[in-house]
């Protein structure tokens, strides 16, 4: 048997997807490579490079957490990970909409809890986000934060509601141009 770089996440609507992608910077392709939308998601568990034989317990997992069919999401501002100084990954930022629905915090706190119950590690940390670009390694460093700084400027503007499915477990295969990810499960 093998394994896989997996994740648990929800997908972001494509019409939703579309208008994110308005905000990236066309000239910064020298400083950050941009996500495809169609790779645009919310991760709610990070499994990491997982033995195959363990997948079918996570879908069950999965297939158990008590959770609506679409979760409430609203995404506005912009940041970077870990810092704007030395960023990384420049994300959108997604509000959970955690009024009296269940929003994506709580399925993120019983999805860890489905989990930790088959013996994987779990992030107890949820920092609701949407990853629109990876800084480039080989980048100058003033280049990559005056392309942040402008990105996040333009992105406080940034204002959609939209409604997520609320579970996926992906594979995520990394190649040069970028992840690919492919469903395993959804629901």
């Amino acid at each position: 048997m093998g394994s896989q770089r997996l994740f648990v996440g929800t997908p972001v609507p494509p019409e939703t997807a579309r208008k994110i992608s308005d905000y990236r910077i066309p000239t910064a392709t020298d400083a950050v490579r941009w996500v495809k939308p169609e790779n645009y998601h919310v991760t709610l568990q990070f499994l990491g490079e997982t033995d195959d034989t363990i997948v079918p317990s996570i879908v069950s997992v999965l297939a158990g957490v008590p959770c609506p069919d679409v979760v409430p999401l609203t995404l506005s501002g912009a940041g970077a990970f870990p810092t704007t100084r030395r960023p990384r990954v420049l994300w959108i930022s997604g509000a959970p909409g955690d009024s009296d629905e269940l929003g994506l915090a709580a399925v993120h706190e019983l999805l860890g809890r489905g989990l930790k119950s088959i013996g994987i590690d779990i992030n107890t940390r949820f920092t609701p986000h949407v990853t629109v670009a990876y800084t480039r390694r080989n980048a100058r460093p003033e280049r990559v934060r005056a392309v942040t700084r402008d990105f996040i400027e333009n992105a406080q503007a940034l204002n959609l509601d939209c409604a997520v499915p609320s579970l996926a477990l992906f594979s995520s295969s990394l190649t040069p141009e970028g992840a690919v990810y492919r469903v395993l499960y959804s629901r």
